[in-house]
């Protein structure tokens, strides 16, 4: 069989009438590894408009390495279905209504933003203040709508299922480590926090608590308590306590709710400012997005990656992860 001259290769007919009055072959469309460029150049790259759905294709038939006849079909043309229209309306508001489910989500819970207790307050423009964005769990939302949309989209169109190549278990398994490798460390990182926290607070009440005896005591006229090397003691102590009140005021942000300052902002930036690990992995994760949704547009087949861009993108979620360890809650 050949579709616009492109031979299908692996088609052999199911049925074949060779009588004079007839003359007939019968051909069972099937995309296989071996005709898969061919089908993809013959579906991808739809359209808009009327061609979306149908294709006005050539057809002929031919032997295996032999000649090629021409079909008698009027104008050598016939209509190939692209895509069912009934099909198209039912997957386009899927898509649409998970879309709409995902960025709702996203704006109204905490399903894509950093764990941890909600800020007190209001905005500058009267609303509650909200906890900051997370920069994985936004990758992972991002990978899980991609693939979830080209897997309904290629569904409707090639009829298969079996369409998740290696690489995309790769970019949603990065996806998926990065956003529990951070959650680990933010967890870890708070509970060290609150213990150095607890720590200072028992150290500030002894603090306290001797001070004041000590203090209590030279007012009373106790010689024993008023020598030089007691009152030095008592200075020693009253400075120590000046660094626990200052180490307790610092860990009080981080032990505290986070507040969001926008979502670019949020994903791009720790305690210092827009950093550079955060800027590298939020570039990639766009480029290998806008490669794989032309990959699907283009030729109708999930997208394989080669192992150097899996390797990029995963060295990229590791210098994430890795500088993410020092950065400082606040």
């Amino acid at each position: 069989l050949c579709l616009e001259g492109r031979i299908i290769a692996g088609l052999a007919p199911e049925a074949v009438d060779t009588r004079a009055e007839s003359e007939t072959l019968q051909f069972h469309l099937l995309r296989t590894e071996e005709n898969d460029e061919a089908w993809a150049d013959l579906l991808g790259n739809p359209p808009t408009g009327k061609k979306f759905f149908r294709r006005e294709t050539k057809l002929s038939i031919g032997l295996e390495n032999g000649y090629i006849a021409q079909s008698a079909i009027k104008g050598d043309k016939f209509k190939l279905i692209r895509v069912k229209t009934a099909r198209f309306g039912a997957g386009a508001f899927g898509l649409m209504l998970l879309l709409v489910m995902i960025v709702h989500l996203g704006l109204r819970s905490d399903i894509m933003r950093d764990s941890g207790p909600d800020p007190s307050g209001v905005d500058r423009w009267g609303k509650p203040k909200r906890k900051p964005y997370s920069l994985s769990r936004c990758q992972l939302a991002f990978w899980f709508f991609l693939v979830i949309s080209s897997f309904l989209f290629l569904w409707l169109i090639t009829g298969a299922y079996d369409i998740i190549t290696t690489s995309i278990l790769a970019l949603i398994g990065i996806g998926s480590g990065t956003a529990l490798g951070a959650a680990i460390i933010d967890n870890s990182k708070k509970d060290e926090v609150n213990n150095q926290f607890t720590a200072l607070q028992a150290e500030q009440a002894v603090l306290d608590s001797d001070i004041g005896t000590r203090e209590m005591s030279m007012n009373s006229g106790e010689r024993s308590v008023a020598d030089p090397e007691t009152v030095q003691e008592t200075r020693v102590m009253k400075a120590r306590l000046n660094q626990v009140n200052l180490q307790m005021g610092t860990l009080e942000t981080s032990v505290g709710p986070q507040e969001s300052h926008g979502f670019l902002r949020d994903v791009l930036s720790d305690s210092t400012g827009v950093s550079l690990h955060r800027l590298q992995m939020f570039v990639w994760t766009i480029v290998l997005g806008v490669i794989f949704i032309s990959s699907v547009w283009k030729r109708l087949a999930m997208p394989e990656f080669s192992a150097t861009l899996l390797a990029l993108q995963g060295l990229s979620a590791g210098t994430y992860l890795g500088f993410k360890l020092p950065e400082k809650q606040n």
